[in-house]
């Protein structure tokens, strides 16, 4: 047995008694690392931010880089990774189970979970779902739905209020509750509201039994993918990964670089003795937005435990949560692609940068001149390959920094692509 081969075998007996240590970045600010106070916290979108997904699915990549001929064979690419991250969520998260009982994040379920070891515990026998869940038989329509979890919502902000803390609370100690990586507390606690509101109609008994699935799901993400699927499924993961960052102009391989960069290098540029923590805010459900981390290679910068679903609650209320996570004390920056978590940033008062598909000049005049001027470079925004942490450093207030060339290189490459998303070209885009 090779050393690989009993390294993931011990992996397996930890996953199996439920106990696991996460994994360390090699970073300051990666998934495995313990923030110091006072962090300088981003807070990223996932989709058309820090991955490209659902902008193959509807073609508006296509537009966005004149190629109108390449549309089909793009939203092939993107249902194979719809299909990727459905089973590989369905395989190993639970999600054909847990899918109607989405949480904001994992630390809103936490409170239910007795702590009881997972060893030898079947799944497959447990009574969850209950017989009242309304999964039903499987039709077209049905998967359609199972589907539409992966993709951002249109506007998760009406899909709920928001509630706000009770009086008197603690931004540090109510709500979405961790330390400054996000390690989830032990002791009783509320239960969140910011989920699916069909959790209300689960007991005791099954609100323990859902949070065994997502404790299980926690553990299984903070490993990777190196303990997950077969082999031909990790090829396949790998060749998507490939095949989407050439088809972006290095739009993947420049997300890593950005968010190791951050960590390493912001924290320089501050005065104090500061760290950096990557957090995700996406409208995606929760458990498809942690398969897209490990699919997309993200998940040695972002903690499970620092992603929020504003599916239920919207961005406000998730940024809003962020907020009470880590205290008020820390610079936060928000960036995205959207006007939801544009208009989020403004009402808590953060900085927001602004990620486009194109140039600016791509997009129609009337629509451009809606948006606020963003932190980045104080215009409308700019393509995501061309974001660098001075852009960041600049709207978090700190000093600048420039990148090495070696780490520009990486990000960027040389391909045609990327040249081409840094052209102005005539034809607007009409959806982001």
């Amino acid at each position: 047995m090779t050393d690989q081969q009993e390294q993931r075998k011990r992996q397996r007996r930890s996953l199996d008694d439920g106990v696991a240590q996460q994994p360390s970045s090699g970073g300051t600010g990666g998934a495995g690392a313990v923030a110091a106070p006072n962090p300088i916290v981003l807070v990223w979108d996932l989709d058309e931010t820090l991955l490209v997904f659902n902008s193959l699915l509807i073609g508006t990549w296509a537009v966005a880089t004149q190629n109108p001929a390449a549309a089909d064979d793009l939203r092939k690419l993107g249902q194979r990774w719809e299909a990727a991250i459905l089973a590989l969520c369905d395989d190993h998260f639970f999600f054909d189970q847990v899918e109607e009982w989405d949480q904001c994040c994992l630390a809103d379920i936490q409170p239910h979970d007795d702590c009881a070891s997972l060893t030898g515990y079947n799944f497959s026998r447990d009574g969850f779902p209950p017989a009242t869940s309304h999964k039903g038989p499987a039709s077209s329509d049905k998967q359609q739905q199972h589907a539409s979890g992966l993709r951002p919502s249109a506007s998760s902000a009406s899909q709920a209020p928001w509630v706000p803390p009770t009086a008197g609370g603690s931004p540090v100690t109510d709500g979405a509750m961790g330390d400054a990586h996000g390690q989830m507390p032990s002791g009783p606690r509320l239960a969140s509201p910011h989920g699916s509101p069909a959790c209300a109609s689960l007991d005791a008994a099954m609100l323990a039994k859902l949070a065994y699935r997502y404790r299980r799901i926690a553990k299984l993400v903070s490993f990777g993918l190196h303990a997950l699927g077969t082999g031909p499924q990790r090829d396949e993961w790998e060749a998507l990964y490939q095949e989407t960052d050439a088809v972006t102009g290095g739009w993947l391989r420049h997300a890593s670089a950005l968010l190791a960069d951050c960590s390493r290098q912001l924290c320089d540029s501050s005065a104090e003795d500061r760290e950096v923590v990557h957090v995700a805010v996406t409208s995606g459900q929760l458990v498809p937005s942690l398969a897209k981390l490990l699919l997309f290679k993200l998940g040695a910068h972002i903690a499970p435990t620092n992603v929020w679903s504003s599916r239920h609650c919207g961005k406000a209320a998730c940024f809003d949560l962020v907020r009470r996570r880590f205290g008020p004390a820390c610079t936060y920056v928000a960036i995205g692609d959207g006007m939801e978590e544009d208009e989020a940033a403004a009402e808590i008062g953060w900085p927001y940068i602004r990620v486009l598909l194109a140039p600016a000049a791509n997009y129609p005049a009337q629509r451009v001149l809606t948006w606020r001027p963003e932190a980045a470079t104080c215009g409308p925004g700019l393509p995501f390959t061309q974001l660098t942490i001075g852009h960041i450093a600049r709207a978090a207030g700190l000093p600048p920094r420039q990148r090495s060339a070696d780490s520009f290189e990486v990000a960027h490459g040389s391909s045609a692509a990327a040249a081409a998303l840094s052209e102005p070209s005539a034809m607007a885009i009409e959806a982001s």
